[in-house]
């Protein structure tokens, strides 16, 4: 462990400076559970939302972008602060940073919740902008459930076609639903969301992921929408879905 001076060597290389910060941050194991790869995606995320140049900046600036990841994981995970009341702590803690800049202020918050619900989740098209943006209605919808229902569930595309996307109750349920899924032939699998897609017969994006099994190997995609009313019970073609 180190101290925060040790913040002050001099520039490095971008995962050297990573690697220093979480050397030195409190749970950061707890906070960061994909480690180094995690806070990359995040530093370069908020990077872009604040248009500042990551080469320009020190040790210093890293740690303390991971650090407002960090309090709002803390804040939504274990203090189970209300979004209002998130956004007002952030722009009061970090006003350097946010003063007179109340929008990529937001866009940085909701940017945080959804890496702390996808933690391989990052900033990469305009589709995942349109993601963060629309924050505030995925939470309302978390809660009160969507209006967007697929009934094609006994079709042989149900899941694998991104017109044909598996209805999940908001992003909790999505991912609770990801977790369960396996094999037909009962294999493990981890998952990847790559990105997100538009549909005529949706008003919300839909959510891309891959699946692979347990040694590494790509097994299928899958399309999920995250605005239903309830989670099907219902697998794609291939899988098994275990029950909760």
């Amino acid at each position: 462990m180190g101290t925060l001076i040790d913040l002050y060597d001099g520039q490095k290389k971008h995962k050297e400076k990573i690697s220093k910060c979480l050397s030195i941050m409190e749970n950061s194991h707890e906070i960061f559970k994909i480690g180094e790869k995690q806070a990359d995606k995040i530093i370069v995320s908020i990077g872009k939302l604040l248009n500042l140049s990551l080469f320009n900046l020190d040790e210093k600036e890293y740690f303390n972008l991971l650090n407002i990841y960090a309090d709002i994981y803390e804040l939504k995970e274990n203090l189970n602060y209300e979004y209002a009341d998130l956004k007002i702590f952030i722009k009061e803690k970090y006003s350097s940073y946010f003063e007179n800049k109340e929008i990529q202020m937001e866009m940085v918050v909701n940017y945080c919740i959804l890496n702390t619900m996808d933690n391989t989740f990052f900033i990469d098209t305009n589709k995942d902008l349109k993601i963060i943006s629309a924050i505030p209605e995925i939470l309302e919808e978390s809660m009160n459930g969507g209006d967007y229902e697929n009934d094609n569930q006994e079709d042989e595309s149900f899941g694998l076609n991104v017109n044909s996307p598996i209805p999940c109750k908001g992003i909790n349920e999505a991912y609770d639903y990801l977790d369960r899924l396996k094999t037909d032939s009962n294999m493990e699998l981890y998952y990847k969301r790559t990105g997100s897609f538009e549909i005529e017969s949706s008003d919300y994006l839909i959510d891309e992921f891959i699946t692979y099994t347990k040694d590494n190997k790509e097994y299928k995609k899958i399309y999920l929408n995250i605005y239903s009313k309830e989670t099907t019970k219902k697998a794609p073609k291939g899988f098994i879905l275990k029950e909760k």
